[in-house]
């Protein structure tokens, strides 16, 4: 079992200090802390050619096979701590690991693109990855069922669903490197 400490806990937010959190505003992270002290942003760009190279979010699409076309967001917060966002599933949180320890589950489908969700009865589960955070929901959620002569699939589409406006970004804040990706999804339908 991997735990944080309360100030590695702090370096690890959802959400901005300040700001309450939205599906506009999925992943926010603070890294000034590095091998074991504190840096200023001064200190730290002397040593490197870029800060990518301590830590960062980037967007990235996957190339082959069913994930192709999936649009991610690899963060690395540089302490130790990476996840990926996947703007391309709902903003879901896919793949995370502190320090080299899986913090997820995975499943043998990969990221699956949405292109290939199948609503019928257990479908979902065909392209279901694992992760830190899959989306089940919004209009659904559990085993399939009928709601008022309307069939519902298992955990509905959401999870499916790509996102829009989407980003990945790090700006320094005083000595604080803060990253964040930013990406905003919708499940609607006509006349409904």
């Amino acid at each position: 079992m991997v735990s944080l400490s309360n100030h590695e806990r702090d370096r690890f937010r959802l959400h901005p200090p300040g700001r309450r959190a939205s599906t506009d505003q999925i992943a926010s992270c603070r890294v000034a802390e590095l091998f074991g002290r504190q840096w200023t942003a001064a200190e730290l760009l002397q040593r490197v050619g870029d800060v990518s190279q301590l830590g960062g979010a980037r967007l990235v699409t996957f190339a082959e096979g069913p994930e192709a076309g999936v649009v991610a967001a690899e963060v690395r917060t540089g302490s130790g701590l990476a996840f990926t966002v996947l703007p391309g599933r709902g903003m879901d949180l896919g793949f995370a690991e502190y320090r080299g320890t899986p913090l997820c589950w995975r499943s043998p489908t990969g990221e699956v693109a949405a292109a290939f969700y199948e609503p019928g009865g257990e479908g979902w589960l065909r392209g279901f990855s694992g992760g830190l955070m899959a989306t089940c929901g919004l209009t659904t959620a559990g085993w399939p069922s009928t709601d008022e002569g309307q069939a519902l699939p298992l955990h509905g589409r959401a999870s499916y669903l790509p996102a829009r406006n989407v980003y990945a970004d790090g700006a320094w804040e005083g000595d604080e490197y803060v990253m964040w990706v930013h990406g905003r999804t919708r499940e609607a339908v006509v006349y409904g």
